[in-house]
């Protein structure tokens, strides 16, 4: 992950995967964005994306993140899932 300066500016943020969307959130111009990455209050990692003016920050954050951060999250869902009854489904 590189943050070219020169992309200006850069948003420094955090998106918690399991968390309920943020309401939209319009670019207004193009946006270079570092994000810390969490689910389940844990941090996964961080990402760096360019979005576009116009983009909905909260939805170009959760497709990078799982861009990105794919394997980590997968993991991460494996291990809260196999500490969970496997009889019935986790809760909402």
């Amino acid at each position: 992950m590189v943050i070219d300066p020169k992309q200006a500016p850069i948003q420094v943020a955090q998106v918690d995967m399991d968390a309920p969307d943020s309401p939209p959130a319009n670019l207004p111009r193009a946006t270079s964005v570092l994000a810390l990455v969490r689910m389940h209050g844990h941090p996964l990692g961080v990402i760096g994306t360019r979005l576009p003016a116009g983009s909905d920050l909260p939805t170009g954050l959760r497709t990078a993140a799982c861009t990105q951060l794919g394997s980590q999250l997968a993991e991460h869902a494996r291990r809260d899932w196999t500490g969970r009854d496997r009889r019935r489904p986790p809760s909402a």
